[in-house]
C-alpha cells in the first residue's frame, strides 16, 4: 500500500522529466504494461484508501499560435514566442461524463468531488466560476497542464475508481467576461472582444495513438472498460490520461503592404476591421458538442484596430511603403519586399466578409504638405473566413492621385487566392 502511494508521489515530482518523452508519442497513449483488470471492474481490486493518482492532461497545439494581447503570437522558434506560450493561462473543468441523477454542473469540487473533480473553487484564492487555473509546461509539439496554484495537487478518486469525467479547457486571454451562469447542463458566458485576444476552447478526446493503443489491449473486458471509463482512476491506472485538443474559435488577419509605382513615401497610420464583438461561450456541457462559441448576426459590431505587440494602435509615420530600385525590378507588384503591419494581426469573428479601413500619410517630394487619406474595402474570399484559419492580406498602395488597394487572401490553411482588381476599388 505505502510502495504504491510513494510511486504515485514519486511519479508528480518527476513530471517534468517526463515531459521529455512526449514527443516520442510513449506518455499518456496506455502503452504500458497495464495492470491486471478486475473480474468485477464495479469493484476494482486495488488498494483504496492510501493509493493515489494525481490529475495530468496533456495538451495539443492547434492550427495556429495563441495570441495574448500586447505581446503577440507564439511564433515557433522565436524567443517571444516562447514566453508567450509560457504566459498563457488557461482554466480546466472536470465533471462526471456519465451523469448521474441530480447532476449539475452548478456543483463545485469544494461541494462534491465526485461530480467536479476540476474547478477553480479549492484554488488558494476560489473561483467559484472559472475553472482551475493552468498553464503549459513546454512549448513545442504536445505538453502537459500544470497548475498555477500548487497549495492543492488534484488526486483522483481511490474509492470511486471507475468514476468517468469529461475534461474541459478554455483559454481567452482579457476579453471582458459577463453574465457568467453555471446552470445545470453546462457553463456559459458572454465574451466581448476588440481583435487582440484569441480564444480557445477544447474537449478531451481518445488521440488516435490511444485508440490504437486500446484496440491493441489483449483482454476483451480490459478493453472495453477501458473505452466505458474514460478517464477515471481505472483508465489513469493503465496510462490513459485526457489530451485535450484545443480549436481557435476566431479567425486570424495579418496583413502586408506592398508599394505600388510611385517614388513618394505613403505612410499607413491605421488599419480597421469592422468585425461582430459580443458572443455566447459555452466552456462545458453534458453534450459536449454544445461547446464552442457563437457570435449572432444580431450582436454588436465595431471597428478593431490593428495594434502592434504592446496592445496599443500602430504607431504613427511607422510604416513607410515607398518603391525602391530594387522593386522597379519586378513588375508583379506583390513580388517587391512588403512591410509587415502589425506582429500579432488581427482576431476576428468568422464571417462572410469584412469593410477593411485604412487611414494613409502620403509626403511629397516636390515640397507639397503632406496628405492624409482614408480608404475604405470590402474583403471576401471564395465561401466565407474560417475559425481557426490565418488570412494574410496583401495591399498594394500606389499613392493618393491613384488610390488603389489590392487584395489577396491568403489562408493558413490551403485554400487558393482571392485577387480583388484594382479597376474594381478605387
Amino acid at each position: 500500500m505505502r510502495k504504491d502511494r510513494k510511486t504515485y508521489y514519486h511519479l508528480w515530482l518527476l513530471l517534468p522529466a517526463l515531459l521529455c518523452f512526449w514527443a516520442c508519442g510513449n506518455l499518456y497513449t496506455g502503452e504500458e504494461s497495464p495492470l491486471t483488470p478486475p473480474d468485477d471492474p464495479d469493484n476494482p481490486q486495488w488498494p483504496t484508501e492510501e493509493e493515489v493518482v494525481p490529475v495530468m492532461i496533456a495538451f495539443t497545439d492547434p492550427s495556429y499560435s495563441i495570441l495574448t494581447r500586447g505581446q503577440g503570437a507564439f511564433e515557433a522558434g522565436t524567443e517571444l514566442g516562447r514566453r508567450n506560450w509560457t504566459n498563457a493561462r488557461f482554466y480546466v473543468y472536470a465533471f462526471r461524463s456519465d451523469n448521474p441523477e441530480g447532476m449539475t454542473f452548478a456543483t463545485t469540487r469544494q461541494e462534491d468531488p465526485e461530480i467536479c473533480l476540476v474547478d477553480g473553487s479549492t484554488q488558494g484564492t476560489p473561483d467559484l466560476e472559472h475553472g482551475r487555473e493552468a498553464k503549459l509546461t513546454e512549448y513545442e509539439g504536445g505538453s502537459f497542464f500544470t497548475w498555477t496554484d500548487e497549495t492543492e495537487q488534484l488526486y483522483y478518486s481511490s474509492l470511486a475508481q471507475i468514476n468517468p469525467f469529461n475534461f474541459f479547457a478554455y483559454h481567452i486571454d482579457d476579453a471582458v467576461v459577463s453574465n457568467f451562469v453555471r446552470g445545470t447542463d453546462d457553463i456559459r458566458f458572454d465574451l466581448e472582444i476588440d481583435g487582440t485576444q484569441d480564444v480557445l476552447g477544447g474537449v478531451a478526446r481518445p488521440t488516435q495513438e490511444q485508440q490504437n493503443n486500446i484496440e491493441a489491449l489483449t483482454d476483451d473486458t480490459e478493453r472495453e472498460n477501458v473505452r466505458k471509463y474514460l478517464y477515471s482512476t481505472y483508465t489513469a491506472h493503465r496510462n490513459f490520461h485526457p489530451v485535450l485538443q484545443m480549436q481557435h474559435y476566431l479567425t486570424r488577419l495579418k496583413f502586408q503592404a506592398f508599394p505600388g509605382n510611385t517614388e513618394e513615401s505613403i505612410y499607413i497610420q491605421s488599419v480597421k476591421v469592422n468585425s461582430r464583438c459580443s458572443g455566447t461561450f459555452v466552456v462545458a456541457a453534458k453534450d459536449t458538442t454544445q461547446v464552442g462559441l457563437e457570435f449572432p448576426e444580431d450582436r454588436a459590431r465595431k471597428d478593431f484596430v490593428l495594434c502592434d505587440t504592446t496592445g496599443l494602435p500602430l504607431p504613427a509615420d511607422s510604416f513607410r511603403i515607398a518603391t525602391t530600385p530594387e522593386d522597379l525590378a519586378y513588375d508583379h507588384v506583390y513580388d517587391r519586399h512588403p512591410t509587415n503591419l502589425g506582429e500579432s494581426g488581427m482576431l476576428v469573428v468568422p464571417d462572410d466578409a469584412y469593410r477593411l479601413t485604412m487611414e494613409l500619410k502620403q509626403r511629397f517630394n516636390d515640397g507639397r504638405p503632406d496628405a492624409t487619406y482614408t480608404t475604405e474595402y470590402d474583403i471576401a474570399t471564395t465561401g466565407c473566413f474560417k475559425a481557426g484559419t490565418q488570412y494574410t492580406i496583401r495591399i498594394a498602395v500606389y499613392g493618393l492621385e491613384e488610390i488603389k488597394v489590392d487584395v489577396i487572401l491568403t489562408p493558413w490553411n490551403d485554400g487558393g487566392f482571392v485577387d480583388v482588381e484594382p479597376d474594381e476599388g478605387f
